[in-house]
């Protein structure tokens, strides 16, 4: 088995570039952004069921990916996860993550 797309991606963690460096599921951003503008543009109406429902979705998609992504990449994945929040920077509630008291 080819090896290099893994090792690209190991080395890659370290570097944190681009949108995955502001947060691990950047596509998923995106996604709920533009529902929750549809949502604030439209003043709500249907709206308001979707954003919540794709909300829950995602995170059952985002915890199975990361389960994943720890299984390919044990040492590697873990902390890329401490250092960079789940969807949004400051945005720890739907993880369940608490922040460390210093």
């Amino acid at each position: 088995m080819n090896r290099a797309p893994q090792e690209r991606l190991r080395s890659w963690f370290g570097a944190e570039v681009g949108p995955y460096a502001i947060t691990r599921h950047p596509i998923y951003t995106g996604l709920l952004a533009m529902l929750l503008g549809t949502l604030l543009v439209s003043g709500g109406g249907l709206w308001i069921v979707p954003f919540p429902v794709a909300l829950i979705l995602l995170e059952f998609k985002i915890r199975i990916e990361e389960r994943l992504m720890t299984a390919e990449f044990p040492e590697e994945y873990p902390y890329y996860r401490q250092r960079v929040p789940q969807l949004a920077p400051g945005l720890r509630l739907v993880t369940g993550h608490r922040a460390a008291a210093h």
